[in-house]
């Protein structure tokens, strides 16, 4: 994706005010043993952890992003894949600015079971500025993908997505897939096609505004 030019990094600017930072709610979801917690893992602490558990019910982590000088702090919330959290998992989609939506490449079915998960977050009525990006985990071996890439980018056409293919193993597009989303979000946010400050949203200012001299 694209950086954010002049003219958005002005509105930007000029909607933050005094405050020191954006903050932006995002929500991983996707089966079990799609590469959730690895992505996520790799990303906020730069290591990869090849028998990680699986996530119960949720997990959550923050940290700060850089995009084009604007600093950004990222609200992670790491759901559980499991079939009987799926109802419970969809009420962390609703106030989110933004959806990572996974499927294991070398995995047939997590791939065909997007369509149950697609159902689910249009049955929440998320908002129609939240980035929705599609993520083909487990991608570093071409020899184990059921799942091809012009397959994942299909989907993510058809359904409004971003699509990124990862390797936590390798760190491949993993800090890509945080960069696109956050700049994506903001794009939206520059464009006027959400509002700040609004619940729903997932988008808030963070920190006590910057007392000016006189």
């Amino acid at each position: 994706m694209n950086k954010l030019s002049k003219k958005e990094l002005k509105k930007l600017r000029k909607l933050k005010k005094d405050y020191q930072i954006f903050s932006i709610k995002l929500v991983m979801a996707g089966d079990t043993r799609t590469g959730k917690s690895c992505a996520l893992i790799r990303y906020c602490e730069n290591i990869f952890e090849k028998f990680n558990p699986s996530t119960i019910g949720v997990d959550f982590k923050s940290c700060i992003i850089n995009i084009e000088n604007m600093t950004v702090k990222l609200l992670i919330w790491d759901t559980d894949g499991n079939d009987q959290q799926r109802k419970t998992v969809g009420n962390y989609f609703q106030g989110c600015a933004g959806i990572f939506l996974f499927y294991n490449s070398s995995n047939r079915r997590s791939f065909e079971n997007l369509e149950e998960w697609l159902n689910e977050i249009r049955e929440r009525q998320i908002h129609s500025g939240a980035i929705k990006i599609l993520i083909g985990g487990w991608s570093d071996n071409e020899d184990d993908k059921v799942v091809s890439t012009e397959e994942g980018r299909f989907f993510a056409n058809v359904n409004g997505f971003i699509f990124i293919e990862v390797s936590s193993l390798t760190g491949k597009n993993v800090e890509n897939m945080f960069v696109c989303m956050g700049r994506a979000v903001l794009r939206n946010l520059a464009a006027g096609f959400v509002n700040v400050g609004i619940k729903s949203n997932g988008i808030s200012l963070v920190g006590e505004p910057r007392q000016h001299k006189n």
